[in-house]
């Protein structure tokens, strides 16, 4: 069901109904990527990001009802390129990590997916930030996939969303790869599009430069998660979705 804001709570709106129905079609079959998510916790917890599927022909339906008055209130045809992935992990994501930042850039053959975790304290100082703390991957049909692990990354973080967090406008990140050759990926991240106290999402556009291959350039998204907000007392509608009880009859409800 959808939800709305009354007094700045989430209400279930239960005289509208929204169904997704998806198709995720991998456009290069067997390309699979596993990798740390972020550098190991303080109890050496680890998380591993999955990218199931880095680039992939989407199809499928988006409809919005109002059940009440039966009458469709957007009825949407999804034709398009898409990404999908998957993050698990041992422990609490937060350990350690002041903010999370990841995101991806897609183009017509190809996907460039990076991350990064800027650690706290001296630990973050002492590593760089590193110690699989970022990285890039670029997947391309027909070649192997290159990655850049530890690149030196420089983000501008001069923009404030409606939560007054901060997050970058512009990402820029060096390294090379297994051969040695120089990498470099500039990113451009827009107005957010999705807001809440403690997480940013953005439009994403950018070029990625590597020798041989010339310059890619496509478009994504971005995201900022700043995990300490998510100590603060229960502020946003997001964790109250969360935590919103399911009725054992609701006949929308699948196990």
């Amino acid at each position: 069901y959808p939800y709305g804001l009354r007094r700045w709570q989430p209400k279930l709106v239960r005289s509208q109904t929204l169904t997704v129905s998806l198709n995720c079609a991998p456009t290069m079959p067997g390309v699979q990527h596993v990798r740390p998510f972020r550098g190991p916790g303080l109890d050496g917890a680890t998380h591993v990001w999955a990218l199931s599927c880095p680039h992939a022909h989407v199809t499928g339906t988006v409809q919005h009802l109002n059940v009440s008055e039966g009458v469709s209130l957007s009825d949407m045809h999804i034709d398009c390129t898409g990404y999908h992935d998957h993050v698990y992990g041992q422990g609490g994501l937060g350990q350690g990590i002041r903010k999370l930042q990841w995101g991806y850039l897609l183009g017509d053959d190809w996907a460039a997916i990076w991350h990064h975790s800027p650690l706290k304290g001296k630990r973050g100082k002492q590593h760089g930030a590193h110690d699989h703390g970022e990285g890039v991957v670029l997947i391309q049909k027909g070649t192997n996939p290159i990655i850049i692990d530890g690149p030196t990354v420089r983000a501008d973080t001069k923009h404030f969303s409606r939560w007054f967090m901060r997050y970058p406008g512009r990402i820029t990140f060096h390294g090379s790869d297994t051969q040695g050759n120089p990498v470099e990926m500039l990113l451009k991240n827009g107005p957010a599009v999705t807001n809440s106290p403690f997480y940013v999402r953005t439009e994403s556009r950018g070029t990625l430069s590597i020798p041989g291959r010339g310059t890619l350039t496509g478009k994504g998204y971005a995201h900022t998660l700043k995990l300490s907000r998510l100590r603060w007392p229960v502020l946003s509608d997001l964790v109250l979705m969360a935590i919103q009880d399911v009725r054992a009859d609701d006949p929308l409800w699948r196990q």
